[in-house]
């Protein structure tokens, strides 16, 4: 059949850095790894974060299984990073060493950073230290990578959409948290931060995603509750949204229009509390005008 856009994208940048002799490139799998267009390369360092529950129609509906499909990505001779934890680990470890790759680093849940990441949250740190085991790995493989730009390339990190804070009265948080996994860790970094400050969420989400996992990470937390639908076909309607506030006791308010449900999240939200607009990616490019300026610097300073 014909390529998927993604597939043509991919063959591009590969053709894009080959005409650049580009040394070294970062690739980000997709969906998956096994059957990702990006697996076509043989890569020397195969770096496996995190296993969550998402895209379940596609790459099944465990953690193993989906683990499996990730670990795809592993070559005969590389070396394999991962932040991985059972029973997901497990699959991991099994591949590499039925494959035969060269090294196997784990990086532990709760692990220090050599360097201190400029990006909020804890699971940020935690992708910090996966970070500088990947440079430990290429070093290993001759590969001269200085500790100071390390250092100031952690700190100098930037993930728009990712807790992305927007300064103001009240403070804004961009994150496109859309499945449980993310959902957990948004949360727990908003206790981290704010952990007495009234919370709006503006929250709109995709009808595949699962609103159930999000919804008890993140409902709990928050003051009160605008629901809201990306401008897509397959968003999630507002009054599943709403039946799930109901069920936990959370205030909620329904609002189609994402621009006009984050003006009423401007209105309702105390000047010292904070809105936190999440549950897709689509949600988060919807409001790029309502944001304005402000969203375009991707993070505080301070």
């Amino acid at each position: 059949g014909c390529p998927t856009e993604f597939e043509v994208k991919t063959a591009l940048a590969l053709m894009y850095y080959r005409e650049k002799a580009v040394d070294w490139a970062v690739l980000e799998v997709g969906l998956g790894g096994r059957l990702d267009a990006t697996n076509v390369v043989d890569a020397e360092v195969a770096v496996i974060t995190n296993i969550g529950l998402d895209h379940t129609d596609r790459l099944g509906d465990t953690l193993e299984a989906i683990a499996g499909e990730k670990a795809g990505i592993i070559k005969p001779g590389c070396s394999v990073v991962t932040g991985a934890v059972e029973p997901a680990l497990e699959v991991i470890l099994e591949t590499a060493e039925r494959v035969g790759a060269s090294s196997f680093t784990l990086v532990p849940p709760g692990i220090t950073p050599r360097h201190t990441p400029g990006l909020p949250g804890a699971y940020q740190r935690i992708n910090a230290a996966v970070a500088e085991a990947v440079v430990f790995a290429l070093c290993d493989r001759g590969v001269h990578v200085r500790d100071s730009a390390v250092a100031e390339g952690l700190a100098l990190a930037r993930l728009p959409g990712r807790f992305q804070i927007v300064d103001g009265d009240p403070v804004v948080i961009l994150d496109g948290a859309h499945n449980t996994e993310a959902a957990e860790a948004l949360a727990t970094a908003l206790r981290e931060r704010y952990p007495d400050q009234s919370i709006t969420l503006v929250f709109g989400m995709m009808a595949r995603h699962n609103l159930t996992g999000v919804a008890n990470a993140l409902f709990p937390l928050a003051s009160r509750v605008v629901a809201t639908q990306p401008d897509d076909p397959g968003a999630l309607p507002v009054d599943r949204i709403a039946d799930d506030c109901a069920r936990m006791g959370v205030p909620c308010t329904s609002i189609h229009s994402p621009a006009e449900a984050f003006a009423e999240a401007l209105r309702i939200t105390p000047a010292e509390g904070v809105i936190v607009v999440t549950g897709s990616f689509y949600l988060l490019g919807d409001l790029k005008d309502a944001l304005g300026t402000a969203a375009a610097r991707p993070y505080n300073e301070t």
